[in-house]
């Protein structure tokens, strides 16, 4: 049996020299192999620079599974979204993680594309210091609305942080 440790919402987690440098390769070469695949997309947040939301985007996977004592998929070739297994399993869930800037109301956000039968996971910050802000079921945040979050952009599905809940709660 897997025993999964008990994080508290709002642990913070700083990554090591050696977890910095795995996400700034892994980073880049994500978004080679999706520039080639030609899959190359523009970030939902146009505020930051592609390379910034990318480097984002693995330094909060690469802390939540060191919070949770898992191993990140740290995936290096472009898939669509139907061959996409998550960023890492967490007992019997895929596990996306999604990582966001601390803005004052620290939305999770999700595609329409995304799969339903996910976990998803929430860690705001910035690389290579992140907070855990908790879960949500794939069930429960696409039985919501989408909601368009930047102007031009599909729209997404939404939940507040406040909504999210603990590892206690998705095993309940």
């Amino acid at each position: 049996m897997e025993l999964i440790p008990i994080v508290p919402l709002g642990t913070e987690y700083t990554l090591s020299d050696f977890e910095c440098h795995t996400a700034i390769d892994a980073a880049h070469r994500r978004r080679e192999v999706n520039i080639e695949a030609e899959m190359d997309m523009e970030p939902v947040d146009t505020n930051r620079h592609r390379n910034e939301v990318e480097l984002d985007g693995v330094s909060a996977e690469i802390a939540f599974c060191h919070l949770f004592n898992v191993y990140a998929d740290l995936v290096g070739e472009a898939r669509r979204s139907e061959f996409d297994e998550g960023d890492c399993r967490l007992g019997p869930y895929r596990v996306d993680v999604k990582g966001r800037p601390e803005y004052g109301d620290n939305w999770l956000l999700v595609s329409k594309w995304k799969a339903k039968d996910r976990l998803y996971a929430l860690m705001t910050g910035a690389h290579p210091a992140w907070t855990f802000r908790g879960f949500m079921l794939g069930k429960d945040l696409f039985a919501r609305n989408p909601v368009e979050v930047s102007k031009g952009k599909p729209a997404m599905y939404k939940a507040a942080q406040a909504e999210l809940y603990p590892w206690s709660v998705v095993v309940l």
